[in-house]
């Protein structure tokens, strides 16, 4: 093994130079082109640290690169390997390119490592299953939200047994055929079978904007069952007034959020989120911020809704207008409400959840009213906050004078022996002429 060393020049203190000693180099015996130094302190294993570089030819050109350091696994067999590759490379240089400096030689390796990574990520991003996609990306986003938990159950329960395990890309309704049928044989209600597949919906509207998949959702090739789930439930103003009166007697708080929503049409969660910067007492409205429409709104208060806040001391412009506890959104109508509500016996004897009282029928009764006073669609639909006109039609047959004259004009037919009146009359036999 011979040795030789590198030296160069350094400035001492009184400003001379001198040449000083600094590395000691080793070529290995046997081996051409490969040399090395010992680092003076740190050791690998039992030996020092080594240091190798390459030397070799390359159009008459002698070249020496830095290989790297025992210790980050540069051996002396890799360092041979490499070697071969180089001279290999400079000896033929037709064909397939092939990287002729150590330099080269990484950037070349890391290009293949970043190939091979993106080829990775799209394999990765083609076999992303329905299930990695909602436990990974979709629910973290909207855990927090309303639906959030409705969401993770529907998921949990029936999506993820059905349909997780199946790559988004390969989701076909076939697949959401059998996740009906599975929810049919367990007898749940068609609303429930309306809502999971809704999940399914958002899930894949989301991965979609997300460009992980293209193309329309699946659940558009599934019958899903129609129902008619509308509320019809109203309370006329003797029941209204008998209800809000029994609430202000037990609970002022809830009593002012159902005031509100039976004069003014609001929903539940529009009242939950008002905060005090929302109340424009000079101009006599409120601002629902963010409906489910997702439009703001303004909505003008009737004197009984002005007269609530008038009661009340404000608060912080940001601060709740009715908290839950803790100082935070209420997610649900308190208990007081529903304890009203069987106290008075509103539900009594009633089976079917549309014609059940509930904190909704208030937003209906308000509906109800203004349609009767005689205030148009449009302005309704403004007040409620509907997204489409559709949705306030439902009440248009309460202001259709039209129809109910029409209904009043049909002449009076006897039927057997009664007539539209009710009363009792005797009718003649005729008898039929011999022929």
């Amino acid at each position: 093994m011979k040795e030789f060393y590198v030296s160069k020049k350094v400035r001492t203190k009184c400003g001379q130079t001198t040449t000083e000693g600094l590395l000691k180099w080793k070529y290995i015996e046997g081996v051409k082109g490969i040399r090395y130094r010992e680092h003076p302190t740190r050791k690998h294993g039992a030996i020092p640290d080594r240091y190798f570089t390459i030397c070799f030819q390359h159009k008459k050109e002698r070249k020496e690169e830095g290989f790297g350091w025992l210790s980050e696994g540069n051996t002396l067999k890799k360092a041979i390997l490499r070697l071969a590759e180089l001279r290999d490379a400079a000896e033929h240089p037709d064909g397939t390119p092939k990287p002729t400096r150590l330099s080269e030689a990484r950037e070349a390796e890391e290009a293949r490592r970043e190939r091979e990574a993106l080829e990775k990520a799209r394999q990765e991003k083609e076999n992303l299953t329905f299930g990695q996609y909602f436990t990974g990306i979709y629910f973290p986003t909207v855990k927090d939200k309303k639906k959030g938990p409705k969401e993770s159950s529907h998921f949990r329960l029936w999506i993820d047994p059905a349909i997780g395990a199946i790559p988004l890309k390969d989701l076909r309704p076939l697949h959401l055929e059998r996740l009906r049928k599975t929810l049919i044989e367990a007898k749940k209600a068609p609303r429930t079978i309306q809502y999971v597949f809704s999940t399914v919906r958002v899930v894949w509207n989301h991965a979609t904007k997300n460009r992980v998949i293209q193309g329309d959702s699946p659940t558009k090739g599934v019958t899903k069952p129609k129902i008619d789930n509308r509320r019809i439930r109203t309370l006329d103003l003797e029941e209204a007034g008998e209800f809000l009166t029994y609430l202000k007697g037990k609970n002022l708080s809830v009593y002012r959020m159902a005031t509100l929503s039976f004069f003014m049409g609001l929903r539940a969660g529009e009242i939950f989120n008002l905060r005090w910067k929302n109340l424009d007492r000079t101009k006599g409205l409120l601002w629902c911020m963010d409906s489910k429409s997702g439009k703001s709104r303004p909505v003008y208060m009737p004197d009984q809704a002005k007269a609530i806040f008038f009661e009340m001391d404000p608060k912080e412009p940001e601060a709740l207008i009715f908290p839950g506890p803790g100082g935070k959104v209420l997610r649900e109508i308190p208990m007081p409400f529903r304890t009203a509500v069987k106290k008075l016996g509103f539900n009594e004897g009633i089976t079917d959840r549309r014609e059940r009282f509930c904190f909704h029928s208030l937003r209906h009764s308000a509906a109800s009213l203004f349609v009767e006073s005689g205030v148009d669609l449009y302005t309704v639909k403004e007040i409620l906050g509907h997204g489409s006109i559709s949705l306030t039609e439902r009440y248009s047959h309460i202001a259709d004078t039209a129809l109910k004259d029409a209904a009043r004009k049909m002449p009076v037919l006897p039927i057997g022996n009664q007539t539209a009146q009710g009363k009792i009359v005797m009718l003649k036999k005729k008898t039929r002429p011999n022929k």
